[in-house]
């Protein structure tokens, strides 16, 4: 069931340091429209965890839409 959307084109992350990338990531999601978060855990999956920012900014995204519960899972760590 996909909840989220992203809002913009965020491109590649590769080039930027941290800061650049937490910035870049700022409300880049948002709970898809007249979606209403269902109750339960929410899990966030990326492929490739490298400062955690896009992870943080879907929580983000989830928190505002309500979710109390999210755990993230990723393939590799980069």
């Amino acid at each position: 069931m996909h909840i989220l959307e992203r809002t913009r084109d965020t491109g590649q992350q590769v080039k930027f340091g941290r800061e650049e990338r937490v910035q870049n990531m700022d409300d880049a999601f948002r709970v898809l429209p007249k979606k209403k978060l269902p109750a339960g855990r929410f899990v966030v999956i990326d492929d490739v965890l490298t400062t955690g920012a896009t992870l943080s900014a879907c929580a983000t995204a989830l928190r505002i839409g309500g979710a109390s519960h999210i755990d993230a899972a990723t393939i590799a760590h980069g």
